[in-house]
């Protein structure tokens, strides 16, 4: 018996031997929330930005195939009135230092997307966030033109009138 036994392990597991654990899915959500938070938190001390300034959602994405996939969703809080692509860069480092901590964060994370929580009072102005241009750079104001053609031929306009046509774009007329 101890033979065959040897060439056909038992199904019951044996009391000396330690089990792996495998976490749930709210172990595994609240591990991959600590992930998401570490990352986010390394990447805004490493660009110099406040971490009061960018917080984080993670949302579930139903996905038929893969059951625990998120999508991250960084909300943006305050400006200071740096260019928009530093916040492109931000999200390049964040994915990375995400795949610092977790080589799978690709396999769960489906996205990244932002949302601007800012009042309308600190709403960037266009002036605020382009660069001042250098005298002599701007581009010249249009030339006026005094003759301007008209955009048909007289004849074809009356061709036009006379079938029920429009020169313009006119609603689809079924055919005969």
């Amino acid at each position: 018996m101890n033979l065959l036994s040897f060439f056909i392990p038992s199904r019951k597991p044996n009391p000396g031997k330690r089990q792996e654990h495998r976490p749930g899915p709210d172990q595994r959500g609240s591990v991959r929330r600590e992930i998401v938070k570490l990352s986010l938190r390394e990447t805004l001390v490493r660009a110099r930005v406040p971490a009061e300034w960018v917080g984080f959602e993670l949302l579930p994405v139903a996905q038929q195939g893969t059951p625990h996939v998120a999508h991250v969703r960084l909300i943006l809080s305050q400006w200071d009135g740096r260019p928009v692509y530093s916040i492109f860069e931000l999200e390049r480092s964040f994915m990375r230092r995400m795949k610092l901590l977790d080589s799978t964060s690709s396999d769960w994370v489906r996205g990244i997307s932002w949302r601007l929580a800012l009042p309308l009072a600190r709403m960037p102005v266009a002036a605020e966030t382009m660069p001042n241009e250098p005298a002599g750079t701007a581009s010249p104001a249009p030339a006026k033109s005094a003759n301007v053609e008209p955009l048909l031929e007289p004849d074809r306009e009356q061709q036009y009138a006379s079938r029920g046509d429009h020169p313009d774009f006119s609603p689809t007329q079924p055919m005969l």
